[in-house]
């Protein structure tokens, strides 16, 4: 009579037992944990952000992922912060005098990413708007000597290119180094903002940051640097204006900078996960998946209201969708034929220093990384009609992951704001800038999304109003967490290797032929 009592109780408990979680309930316990008021934010190199690792690392465990940075969960991105000390100082020493600058009425400008302090002088050169392009040739820097010089550069975004490649070819850290390449001292913005002088900048010492940015010029500050000089700033802007060639060239006369700042070092760290591939030979390479976790932290706000930016929907969700997808995938049999690897990305607020990081020195061969699938603010405002593929037809990942929707009864549609340039404005764009082929899967307009998403960038994104308090649409959660699944599955059991299209600004330059011991 033993074994029917044992069976019995057997049979108790395991009908007790409380049946597993759901897909949204998943998601949505997730994004509980991370959006709420105890992470503070999620501010990248604080405690805080640390308890929201932990917790993706255990949820990566659950999930039946292995620890996937060097036999650990965390890949460790040591970080600098910069705080200037005192106003920094940009003065203009022409014909014997001093032309006076006044911060805030002249220039703004910032502390570096980085640096402990800056003190330069140098002539100053204007290279246009700063553009280089090998695809295109183009070249504003062609016939201008900025060795050792401050160079001034218009910043407004380049006409003539898509989107996203003016995007590309316009990011300050892009100009930064296109300046430093030809041995410019310093740069110097004309029109724009940047963030006041106080604002603690982070940075990676290890990053090649480019000719350190040091001020954006106002309209005023303009035209006292260009008055009496033979280029006009009118005809500078009239031109930029209609996309004619805009004059370049040097104004007489030497600017001088200097700017006292405080250092120090903080750590993060980029959670990763691994699933094994199942093919033999295809195992060998890495699919790469991320989101990243960080947000903004603790933000300016009027006495008494709510400081924490807690990132609901950024990116609280888009972590919390990777997570899910990456439960569903390990559940699979056979597992997926390429390896996949997991990431939750420290440093996207501060300039894609988690991402950048993890390209920089992957846990793998980087020539093992074939493809960058990211997460970042998927948006759950309506019900999920239709997704956008960010950066799909740039590549074969496009074809791939339509197909994977469609299969799921969802279209992919195109991006219906292309001016937004969104491909360069997240983590996969530190993939697609070290030529790796990437994407990035977003809700689509449909089903009333679009004017849900534009009233979020209007009014929540990057502010405490990004919570749990503001709506989140929890019947999208589930079928963006499968379809995200099944793009990534459909990726990792390709026969080939994704590639760029050929053409594409983002693929890599193809490698001279070798010819009779020479490269031609």
């Amino acid at each position: 009579m033993r074994a029917p009592f044992l069976l019995a109780c057997l049979a108790a408990t395991v009908a007790a037992a409380p049946p597993p979680p759901t897909e949204e309930a998943a998601i949505r316990a997730d994004v509980a944990v991370l959006a709420d008021d105890a992470m503070q934010g999620r501010e990248a190199g604080t405690k805080a952000y640390d308890r929201a690792a932990a917790h993706v690392a255990a949820r990566m465990r659950a999930a039946g992922l292995s620890p996937g940075a060097d036999g650990g969960w965390y890949q460790r991105v040591p970080l600098t912060v910069s705080r200037a000390t005192a106003p920094p100082a940009l003065t203009l020493d022409r014909d014997g005098g001093v032309v006076p600058l006044t911060l805030g009425e002249d220039y703004v400008a910032a502390a570096l990413p980085g640096r402990a302090g800056l003190s330069l002088a140098g002539r100053i050169v204007f290279a246009g708007e700063g553009i280089v392009d090998p695809a295109t040739g183009r070249d504003d820097y062609r016939g201008l000597d900025v060795r050792d010089a401050i160079v001034l550069i218009l910043a407004t975004r380049p006409a003539g290119f898509a989107p996203d490649v003016a995007g590309h070819l316009g990011n300050p850290r892009q100009r930064a180094l296109a300046a430093a390449a030809h041995g410019a001292r310093a740069v110097v913005l004309l029109a724009g903002g940047d963030p006041a002088w106080q604002t603690p900048r982070f940075g990676r010492a290890d990053r090649d940051e480019g000719a350190p940015i040091i001020a954006a010029l106002t309209a005023t500050g303009a035209a006292r640097l260009f008055a009496g000089t033979p280029l006009s700033l009118a005809a500078i802007v009239g031109a930029a204006k209609a996309g004619a060639p805009i004059p370049t060239g040097t104004l007489p006369g030497t600017l001088r900078y200097t700017l006292a700042a405080h250092r120090h070092h903080v750590s993060s760290a980029n959670v990763v996960g691994l699933l094994r591939g199942s093919d033999p030979a295809l195992a060998r390479d890495y699919v790469v998946v991320t989101a990243h976790l960080d947000h903004l932290g603790l933000v300016d706000a009027p006495a008494g209201a709510d400081q924490i930016a807690n990132g609901a929907q950024d990116n609280a969700v888009g972590v919390a969708i990777m997570l899910e997808a990456a439960r569903q995938l390990t559940a699979q049999t056979p597992p997926p034929r390429r390896s996949i690897l997991f990431v939750a990305l420290t440093g996207e607020e501060k300039g894609l220093l988690g991402s950048d990081a993890f390209v920089a020195r992957p846990p793998v061969p980087r020539e093992a990384l074939v493809a960058d699938i990211n997460l970042d603010m998927p948006l759950l405002l309506a019900p999920l009609r239709d997704i956008v593929v960010h950066g799909g037809p740039r590549s074969t990942l496009g074809p791939l992951a339509a197909r994977a929707a469609a299969s799921l009864g969802l279209p992919v549609v195109p991006d219906w704001e292309p001016e937004q340039g969104r491909f360069v404005r997240s983590d996969q764009y530190s993939f697609a800038r070290a030529g790796i082929p990437a994407i990035a899967l977003k809700a689509g307009p449909g089903g009333g999304s679009a004017e849900r998403q534009r009233d979020f960038a209007r009014t929540r994104y990057h502010t405490p109003a990004d919570d749990l308090a503001h709506p989140i649409e929890w019947t999208a959660a589930a079928p963006f967490a499968r379809v995200a699944a099944a793009i990534i599955r459909a990726v990792a059991d390709a026969p080939d290797r994704p590639r760029w299209n050929a053409g594409d600004p983002f693929a890599p330059a193809p490698a001279p032929e070798i010819t009779g011991g020479a490269a031609r």
